[in-house]
């Protein structure tokens, strides 16, 4: 399964599905919220090379894809989840801050 989201709200979710995605990642909120909202923000806040890849804007659509696809059976964003943000991640940072 490959998965391309344009913003965030099904990433969540579906980053535990372990499959490679593709982000169309947003620089500005403007993009999805208006210009009344043009702060730096992003669509993947959880993120790294595992995951999959990012683009910026579509015209790069083709050029990533082809990298996609590529490394297709190189992904492993269920990796990253228990690397940065399983339970046992959480509690070891929790820890860290406590001590």
């Amino acid at each position: 399964m490959i998965n391309l989201y344009y913003s965030e709200s099904y990433w969540g979710h579906t980053q535990t599905m372990n499959g490679p995605h593709k982000v169309v990642k947003n620089l500005l909120m403007s993009l999805d919220q208006g210009e009344a909202y043009r702060v730096p923000a992003t669509s993947i806040p959880y993120w790294d090379e595992r995951c999959g890849e990012v683009f910026f804007n579509i015209d790069e659509l083709d050029m990533t894809f082809s990298k996609f696809y590529a490394k297709l059976d190189e992904y492993d964003p269920k990796a990253f989840i228990k690397d940065n943000l399983s339970f046992e991640c959480s509690i070891k940072t929790l820890l860290d801050i406590l001590r």
